[in-house]
């Protein structure tokens, strides 16, 4: 996963690398809670859907997922107070031909704000009085050839965000 301030300078998170920029505007940044889990799947061709908002799995195509249940991905985008900020959850080219993630989901405020995403969908949202924005990102899993049952499989996306 990357997180990405397009700002003026660029912080780039993944998961064995951390580059930034100290001369950032805003002290803007991704804490990860919990990234999206689909439990165990199947090795078949098909499509699996997690609604971020009810954590309801829903297989759209086949029966990939096994589970009713998942649980969204949690991530909490700290900003300055009362600051609109522009939030893009986008899909990512997959390491794994076989299978893509499209997300989709929920973001929030303390002020009770909440905009629905989909993939590449720009939104803006107020910081709120604590500075903290929730991302709930659940989404589509695709799986266009059957998967490979010994294989562990990571689901990948970008966050970016800029004021």
């Amino acid at each position: 996963m990357t997180f990405k301030l397009a700002k003026k300078n660029a912080f780039i998170l993944s998961t064995f690398i951390l580059m930034l920029s100290y001369n950032a505007t805003a002290a803007m940044r991704v804490i990860e809670v919990n990234k999206p889990y689909f439990y165990k799947n199947l090795p078949v061709i098909g499509i699996c859907e997690l609604n971020a908002e009810s954590k309801t799995l829903n297989n759209r195509v086949g029966r990939l997922c096994t589970n009713p249940t998942g649980i969204p991905g949690y991530y909490v985008l700290m900003a300055e107070k009362n600051t609109l900020v522009r939030v893009t959850i986008s899909s990512k080219t997959s390491a794994y031909p076989e299978l893509n993630f499209v997300p989709s989901g929920v973001i929030s405020n303390d002020l009770n704000d909440k905009k629905l995403f989909s993939d590449g969908k720009v939104e803006i949202i107020n910081s709120g009085n604590s500075g903290d924005i929730h991302i709930y990102v659940g989404g589509e899993m695709v799986a266009s050839s059957r998967l490979n049952g010994a294989t562990k499989y990571n689901i990948d996306f970008d966050i970016a965000f800029e004021l």
